[in-house]
């Protein structure tokens, strides 16, 4: 990706930022996760990191991140971060060091990384924190609730939970590299306590560069259909370290979908066809044995890798189905939901044609206030409105 592949030429003009801004230091004590007193070296760090940004480097980000398209998007920041600084990492560099230090010599570690990324995310309003021990380092993500996350592993802190990400940009949130993480980390104490959670992706940067190609095919009514996707493999790269998440996936599947070429053929395959028929046909699409083999083991994984590996479970297929009727039949996010059942996830779609909603009346179809079920998972001889006879009559609305 250009801007991201060229931070070499970059890294001059931010260390003239970091030298612009404020020398002075800022310290204070340490708000604790495990029990300890006095100043520590990694908030001294911290508050170093912190006495140097000034409002040229926070403008030049700004301006960066605008060029690329995602000013307005928290969690994609702090990915570029992670790209960008994982370039400095050096094991020769021991001790923790400081932001305006880590660019004077253009090499660091992941600790005082991890630190100078918290700082730069908490400068801009977003409540990143760095938590560590004497052997992990971690960065925590406050997300928003908008996200809905299904699994991961999270530190509390001041009744705020805190996803942990590993310092790569090939582990998802929330998820961790070692089996025995410890229970209790070390952190350092904020300097604004008026700090956002990060909310839900709604776009992502121009990737460029190589492209995978993959043939979807899948039959309706008879008929078979097919598209042809090109899926960037950056798009890949970064959407791999989003969180496993219902909403949070969706959004970004959304944005994926358009990115592969996915969206405007399938808007010509449903472009003459009645609601209920355009629905079920992208229902059909994701209970394609030749799309998506099932497998209940899978973890939800980004839209642009579940189309690649070819392998899902309900979860994978509602967020895949959720992105599809948001982009292809263009409803609102009032009017398509996650319905949960203990250990099953299907969605709850509103009509809005008074002929779909008589059509699944007459059917007896399955609903839930105003929504009526659409399992992806419930492949076969089945349509919009049937529920799967195993499941109860009462479901959670998902929001």
């Amino acid at each position: 990706m250009k801007k991201t592949t060229l931070f070499a030429l970059l890294l001059p003009v931010i260390v003239i930022c970091v030298f612009a801004g404020s020398s002075l230091l800022r310290t204070g004590g340490i708000t604790i996760d495990l029990l300890t007193y006095g100043i520590s070296e990694e908030q001294k760090c911290f508050d170093a990191s912190y006495a140097v940004v000034s409002d040229s480097m926070m403008f030049f980000f700004d301006s960066l991140f605008d060029d690329m398209g995602i000013r307005h998007e928290p969690f994609l920041h702090v990915l570029y971060y992670i790209q960008m600084f994982d370039a400095l990492t050096d094991t020769v560099v021991r001790e923790c060091i400081p932001l305006n230090e880590i660019l004077r010599r253009g090499a660091s570690n992941t600790k005082s990384n991890a630190l100078a990324i918290s700082v730069l995310m908490q400068s801009a309003g977003w409540d990143v924190l760095c938590f560590y021990n004497d052997d992990e380092c971690y960065l925590g993500i406050n997300l928003g609730d908008d996200w809905s996350v299904r699994k991961g592993n999270w530190v509390e802190k001041d009744d705020k939970k805190y996803y942990l990400k590993e310092f790569d940009m090939s582990t998802p949130a929330g998820s961790l590299l070692i089996d025995d993480p410890a229970s209790q980390y070390f952190s350092v104490s904020r300097k604004n306590n008026g700090l956002y959670p990060l909310p839900c992706i709604c776009s992502l940067p121009a990737f460029s560069g190589e492209s995978l190609v993959k043939k979807m095919t899948w039959l309706y009514h008879d008929r078979m259909y097919s598209v042809l996707v090109m899926i960037p493999e950056e798009q890949l790269r970064w959407t791999q370290n989003l969180p496993p998440s219902l909403y949070g996936m969706a959004c970004a599947g959304m944005v994926e979908m358009q990115n592969m070429g996915l969206v405007e053929q399938l808007k010509a395959v449903i472009d003459t066809m009645s609601e209920y028929d355009g629905v079920n046909c992208l229902c059909k699409f994701c209970q394609s044995e030749d799309i998506f083999f099932y497998d209940k083991t899978l973890p939800i994984k980004s839209v642009s890798q579940q189309i690649i590996d070819g392998r899902n479970d309900c979860d994978g297929r509602s967020v895949v189905l959720y992105a599809l009727l948001r982009t292809i039949m263009e409803y609102g996010k009032n009017e398509v939901v996650f319905l949960s059942w203990p250990n099953h996830i299907a969605l709850g779609v509103k009509t809005r044609t008074a002929e779909t909603f008589q059509h699944l009346f007459d059917r007896n179809a399955f609903s839930i206030d105003d929504f009526f079920v659409l399992d992806a998972a419930y492949a076969g001889d089945t349509e919009w409105g049937d529920k799967i006879p195993r499941l109860a009559d009462t479901c959670e609305i998902i929001r």
